[in-house]
């Protein structure tokens, strides 16, 4: 079974016994950037696109809160949130 090593900095991972070197803080600022984006999407409270309009003619776009209240809108962001701790965990 082959060993896995972990740097505790940044969360690199290499087979134990090999070379690990690598540079922190490039993977770091991989991680930061990512996550600056996410709150940034947060922040400014952008939602995604429904699909769905108030008119036959597609004129007036549904937003939504409208679709889904305001209970859907948090959920998004919280899942937002949640998903994007999982992912930045794969950065590296």
């Amino acid at each position: 079974m082959t060993k896995i090593s972990t740097c505790c900095t940044c969360g690199k991972q290499w087979q134990t016994g090999t070379d690990g070197s690598h540079s922190c803080s490039t993977n770091l600022l991989r991680k930061i950037n990512f996550l600056e984006q996410k709150l940034l999407e947060i922040a400014q409270w952008k939602l995604p696109h429904t699909g769905k309009y108030w008119d036959d003619n597609k004129t007036r776009p549904m937003s939504y809160g409208a679709c889904y209240g305001s209970n859907g809108e948090r959920d998004y962001f919280k899942r937002l949130a949640s998903e994007s701790l999982h992912k930045v965990n794969e950065i590296v």
